[in-house]
């Protein structure tokens, strides 16, 4: 699953009608394991050495309401991957969303590895 934090609501809602035009366009990894909270304004353990850090992703539009974040990291040394998260700054800024996957991707020295996240916007059940 993916949890759209506080954070995320309110700047989503900010760039909706132009109080904030700084859109979500950066990508980051990291490896922490805690659940998600909409409380959180961070990766609990956000990787930022060994070619890890967080990057402008690729982003587009696919039919059907779903916003697509890409990004490829290649390792320097072993790393490991337990979240992402998007965000509106390459060092800073407000997290949109993160995801915690069910296990460590760990990686070798060189390799390389493409994280997709698509965020697909829909109504409420009422």
């Amino acid at each position: 699953m993916v949890t759209i934090v506080n954070d995320g609501l309110e700047y989503a809602a900010k760039l909706l009608n132009g109080i904030s035009v700084i859109p979500f366009i950066y990508m980051a990894n990291g490896s922490g394991s805690t659940g998600e909270a909409v409380d959180e304004t961070a990766l609990v353990t956000e990787n930022t050495t060994g070619g890890m850090d967080r990057k402008e992703a690729t982003c587009s539009y696919e039919a059907d309401y779903k916003a697509k974040w890409v990004a490829s990291w290649t390792a320097s040394g072993a790393q490991t991957i337990r979240e992402i998260g998007i965000f509106n700054d390459d060092t800073a800024g407000k997290m949109l969303l993160r995801h915690v996957y069910a296990s460590n991707k760990t990686l070798a020295d060189g390799e390389t590895i493409t994280l997709n996240l698509i965020l697909t916007m829909a109504r409420p059940a009422v």
